[in-house]
Order: structure tokens, then C-alpha cells, then sequence
């Protein structure tokens, strides 16, 4: 799936449209929700209902996947109560949105590296070292960013940043 997912945002054109950011979000979450450990896990969205932007719809939901499960795979088993919260911020010209856990986190020596193709940060990780590095790539053909801060046994929060078309 990783690969499809890379191979599909380097050869495909970007595809905006008007996407209901709180419908993109549930969606997604509906499809991983079933993920081994996601159902001892909150997961709030703190985004109105009817916030809408234009975005590649496709390319946003390959970005949420990544991100919701990588917090679902490194949540944190000693806490009580676990969550995943998404929230928006907007301006005139961008919007960002942050997904936020009270996981794992991850170790500052790594944070610059998480987005390096092949990467895992984590020795006991089943991945294939390309989600992060795709979420970048992704995010970066939709002229945004993407920020960590993280803190170990605490969680970490990714924020991404896109322009409004």
C-alpha cells in the first residue's frame, strides 16, 4: 500500500476540489478504526462539521492514514486513557490541521529523521519505513508542511499546514 501510495502522488496530477475536512476525517478513521489497539483509543475531531476547502481530497486522506495510524500502531499501553484528537486552525490564506496523541512519542535523536524514506525509529517496527515520508512528500506536492512535536511517554502532535486555494 505504501508504495501504491508514493507511486500514485508522484505520477498523478493534483485533483482540488471542495472537501469537507470533519467527513474526510471520519472517514478515515472509519476505515482504521478496526486496526488492532484503535478500539481502546479516543478519537475526537475538533473541526466543524461543515469546514470545507479546496484540497486534493485523495492526497489529505493518504496523509490522515498515515498519520492516524502511525498514532493507533504507537500508542501508548501503560496509559488509562488513550486519544487521538484532530483540530483546524484557518486564516485567510491557510489552514492547518494537527493530529495530536498521548502515545509513545518519539525520541528527539530521531525527530529529525522520521520523514526519511526507510526511516523507523522504532526497532520493533512492522512498517516499511515509508508512511512518514510519504505524508511529506504528499503534503509538500500540495505546497504545505508538516511540524512534529513529540515528547517521549508523553505523545507527539503533527501539524500540517496547507495554503486555501
Amino acid at each position: 500500500k505504501d508504495i501504491t501510495d508514493y507511486s500514485r502522488n508522484n505520477r498523478l496530477q493534483i485533483n482540488n476540489a471542495k472537501t469537507n475536512i470533519y467527513s474526510l476525517a471520519a472517514e478515515t478513521w472509519e476505515s482504521l478504526r478496526y486496526t488492532s489497539g484503535a478500539e481502546e483509543i479516543t478519537f475526537t475531531i475538533n473541526v466543524p462539521e461543515d469546514f470545507e476547502i479546496e484540497t486534493d481530497s485523495t492526497r489529505l486522506q493518504t496523509v490522515l492514514s498515515n498519520l492516524l495510524s502511525n498514532a493507533i500502531r504507537y500508542h501508548d499501553n501503560r496509559k488509562e486513557k488513550k486519544f487521538i484528537q484532530l483540530s483546524c486552525q484557518q486564516t485567510n490564506q491557510s489552514f492547518s490541521l494537527s493530529i495530536e496523541d498521548n502515545g509513545q512519542g518519539i525520541d528527539p535523536e530521531y525527530q529529525k529523521r522520521i520523514f526519511e524514506m526507510f526511516f523507523r525509529a522504532n526497532e520493533s517496527s512492522q512498517g516499511s519505513g515509508l508512511g512518514l515520508y510519504i505524508v511529506k512528500e504528499t503534503i509538500a506536492k500540495l505546497s504545505g508542511s508538516i511540524q512534529l512535536q513529540s515528547v517521549p511517554r508523553e505523545g507527539s502532535t503533527f501539524t500540517i499546514n496547507l495554503p486555501r486555494s
